[in-house]
């Protein structure tokens, strides 16, 4: 029988906190797909500290998922097709992480944060789809 790892919340970079699991060497386990964060991935495994009785990001010890984008779309009913996609063609938690949806709102788009690996081709997952804009995170 395995032992359930203590998942807690902890703060990716001021004003954006997330969920972590603790990990038997006592680093952590990022368990989302960071939105402010830009150096942060899912899957990262990072140290912490405790600063002003929080604790923190201090660095990253290894990454499973190395590039991040933004995927923008501009209808709402579009954002189940996007996923579809990407969770049809890559192995969802150990290829792709897609997560952080924020709705389009009359003229502003909406947009989820993805982090992927060097397998993914995200124009070739998604790229038919109508009304979809990505950003990787090293266009911004």
């Amino acid at each position: 029988m395995s032992e359930e790892k203590e998942t807690i919340r902890i703060q990716y970079c001021p004003g954006e906190t997330g969920w972590a699991e603790r990990q038997d060497d006592g680093n952590f386990k990022i368990l989302n797909t960071p939105a402010m964060a830009k150096d942060l991935r899912w899957g990262d495994i990072v140290s912490v500290e405790k600063t002003d009785g929080f604790l923190r990001v201090k660095e990253i010890v290894s990454r499973q998922l190395p590039h991040s984008a933004k995927i923008f779309y501009k209808a709402r009913e579009i954002w189940p097709s996007i996923v579809g996609a990407l969770r049809a063609r890559y192995k969802y938690g150990e290829n792709i992480s897609v997560e952080g949806s924020v709705p389009p709102k009359g003229e502003v788009e909406g947009f989820a944060c993805v982090n992927y690996n060097d397998e993914v081709d995200l124009e070739y997952a998604i790229g038919c789809i109508v009304g979809v804009r990505i950003v990787r995170d090293e266009e911004e």
